[in-house]
């Protein structure tokens, strides 16, 4: 293996396209599907721990294992934009229950959306700043509402919490992020809702 590649690609975040992984020897083969790799690998020696052994792959037996129910269920969770949704959900719904006193529907509501986005977050690596600029955005809403700043705390509640979405999965793009459009209008609407709350206050 090409050893100053592999340094590299941790210490200066270099990443290369499959060609030139072939090219460096960071990978032995390039196959667009399985049947083509066990083709291409079939025939060579390998070192085991049994000694060494000739691989005989080709046209070999396969069998696919499926996920069950709850692999599926993390599979879902395990999607930016869908725990991104979540919390947004969550946060409107608690808000709701706060400002209507909703008989506790929308609080239990949101918690469950809320319970679900940290169970999101725990399988996908993520900014700890960028989640906690959003929880300041969203605790300078609410301060906004109980000083009567006049929409003062909500501005900059607003700022942070652009911040924090934009900056929630930014150092593992382009792998994991969240879609500018979803942002800008998660963003536009709790904005919008606590700018009503304020008014009305």
């Amino acid at each position: 293996r090409n050893a100053k590649w592999a340094e590299e690609a941790v210490t200066k975040s270099l990443s290369v396209n499959d060609a030139e992984a072939l090219k460096l020897k960071v990978v032995d083969v390039v196959a667009p599907d399985l049947g083509d790799l066990l083709a291409r690998v079939s025939g060579r020696t390998v070192e085991t721990a049994a000694g060494k052994r000739t691989l005989s792959l080709a046209g070999a037996e396969r069998h696919g294992i499926e996920m069950g129910l709850r692999e599926k269920f993390f599979h879902l969770l395990a999607n930016p934009e869908i725990a991104y949704i979540l919390m947004t959900i969550g946060t409107l719904a608690i808000i709701l229950e706060i400002k209507t006193a909703a008989l506790g529907v929308a609080g239990f509501f949101g918690g469950i959306c809320l319970v679900l986005a940290f169970i999101s977050l725990s399988i996908l690596p993520f900014n700890v700043g960028g989640l906690l600029l959003m929880g300041l955005g969203i605790a300078l809403f609410f301060m906004d509402l109980k000083l009567m700043t006049h929409g003062a705390l909500s501005l900059v509640g607003l700022g942070c919490l652009l911040l924090g979405s934009l900056t929630l999965f930014a150092p593992l793009e382009p792998f994991w992020h969240v879609s500018r459009p979803l942002i800008f209008t998660t963003v536009s609407l709790l904005g919008a809702s606590f700018a009503a709350l304020v008014w009305l206050g």
